[in-house]
């Protein structure tokens, strides 16, 4: 008869992980969490009572109906799966025109609800198609708005407009190191941002902002070969031919940070000529 408890329990546990992780039905998913707990309730007064017979059939059809909700849930080719939304948010994503894109996601909402997820995929959709309006929209009903992803999609925003603010970005990216402390490339994108500028404070961060992603990855040649350009900035040429060789021992076949790389190098051995 402890089974049938242990049974019940692991519908449970089943249901709740469909429910609010895998996309599942709400209604299902409650009514089904609902029976199996009601079953290992009832199991346990009428045991306590000593009426197993009682508390066995209880138990039975808190089994029964939420392992029909679980069938209902898990075996319908249509929305309800976790495969079925992630295919429905790639449709949205790589739409070849709004009209469709808007509908697939209009679909998701209706089948799995307010979703930071298909938030975010709509922003990307709007961002290929280069409505930052659009994008800035989605990006504003995002709940949480501290993940990398939404970091990411809110930097590509900032780079798709005409006239890019400086200032927005190096904010975006001081929250999002600062969530994320680990993160070498935000770290990398807010030492590149601080280059801009030609105040020596400003070069300071850069430098310390480029030495964290250089600790956090020694294998990236991009953090060396900027602080080799932040050298250079500042007249310290020694400092800059060494930034720069350490960055061109990490390029591997990187075609962009190579030229970067040759283009300092030569900038340096001009400035040591003159």
């Amino acid at each position: 008869m402890m089974i049938l408890t242990i049974s019940c329990v692991i519908i449970f546990i089943f249901l709740f992980v469909q429910t609010f992780f895998l996309g599942g039905s709400y209604l299902l998913g409650f009514l089904g969490m609902a029976a199996a707990a009601a079953g290992i309730v009832f199991w346990i007064l009428f045991k306590t009572a000593k009426k197993s017979r009682i508390a066995a059939i209880t138990a039975a059809a808190g089994i029964l109906v939420s392992g029909v909700c679980c069938a209902c849930m898990t075996f319908p080719a249509k929305a309800g799966t976790l495969q079925a939304k992630v295919e429905l948010i790639q449709e949205m994503v790589t739409s070849k025109d709004t009209e469709t894109a808007e509908e697939r996601y209009e679909e998701c909402i209706d089948n799995y609800g307010e979703d930071d997820d298909v938030h975010l995929a709509m922003a990307k959709y709007y961002l290929s198609v280069d409505d930052t309006d659009d994008c800035a929209r989605m990006l504003d009903w995002v709940k949480n708005q501290t993940t990398m992803d939404f970091y990411l999609t809110k930097l590509e925003m900032y780079n798709h407009t005409p006239q890019i603010n400086g200032a927005y970005i190096t904010s975006l990216l001081l929250d999002a190191v600062e969530h994320h402390p680990t993160w070498e490339k935000g770290y990398l994108l807010l030492g590149i941002a601080y280059t801009d500028n030609q105040y020596d404070i400003y070069k300071d961060a850069a430098d310390y902002y480029l030495r964290k992603a250089a600790a956090l990855d020694p294998t990236d040649g991009y953090a060396p070969c900027w602080l080799g350009i932040v050298a250079y900035q500042r007249g310290d040429y020694e400092a800059a031919k060494e930034h720069l060789e350490d960055a061109a021992a990490l390029r591997d076949n990187d075609i962009y940070l190579t030229n970067l790389i040759s283009y300092y190098k030569a900038a340096v051995e001009e400035e040591v000529r003159q």
